[in-house]
């Protein structure tokens, strides 16, 4: 390992899901060069659909309309494919969170006028924007991670989980199970471990005046 620190070569794992090894937490500094490399204000919303909104990709992406943007009540209305076969389970709910908002209402400004759908028509349900993003990450100088997409909905997770919101809202507002969430999704992070290691103001001690 040389002189480095004794967990350098674990650098790479971050325990909470499986398989471990290909789980990554996009923190926001990266989530910051990514948007700054993007070349245009619908390549930022793409990457804030997936990684603010936790929307997937591109199934629920290419099927959001500018009518499902509730913008005075702070709502998306998204339309579920992989879990449409569940009764109940073919749309939901999911705040328009303030990153989200920015970045869509930035779209919003340059899109030409009359759309029905959010993003462009070449955003299909077949539609790879795996080399898309790659050739950001490129010009961002950020290796990319394994599972592009998913682990930017797994990131959503866990920071969402991390800001305190139960479990179940949040697997109700991407979508998924409390299980399925556990299993594939929620993350152990750096943030955490510095919140762990991080001094505490102790209580004064019992009759201290």
């Amino acid at each position: 390992m040389g002189a480095g620190h004794p967990f350098e070569d674990m650098k790479h794992l971050i325990v909470g899901a499986s398989p471990k090894s290909r789980i990554r937490f996009v923190d926001s500094g990266v989530v910051a060069r990514v948007l700054a490399a993007c070349p245009n204000a619908h390549w930022r919303a793409v990457f804030a659909l997936a990684r603010y909104g936790g929307l997937r990709v591109p199934s629920e992406l290419c099927l959001l309309r500018w009518q499902n943007i509730d913008w005075e009540n702070g709502r998306l209305l998204v339309n579920c494919q992989k879990t449409k076969g569940h009764e109940g389970k073919e749309l939901r709910i999911t705040p328009l969170f303030p990153e989200l908002r920015r970045e869509l209402e930035a779209w919003r400004a340059v899109a030409p006028a009359g759309r029905e759908f959010v993003l462009k028509p070449a955003v299909s349900p077949k539609t790879n924007l795996r080399t898309g993003l790659i050739k950001i990450l490129k010009k961002a100088g950020i290796k990319p991670w394994p599972k592009l997409y998913q682990n930017l909905r797994s990131s959503r997770v866990t920071e969402l989980r991390n800001q305190g919101f139960r479990e179940n809202v949040v697997a109700q507002w991407l979508g998924h199970s409390v299980k399925v969430a556990d299993e594939h999704y929620d993350q152990i992070t750096d943030d955490q471990f510095r919140r762990a290691i991080a001094p505490r103001q102790e209580p004064p001690a019992h009759g201290a005046a």
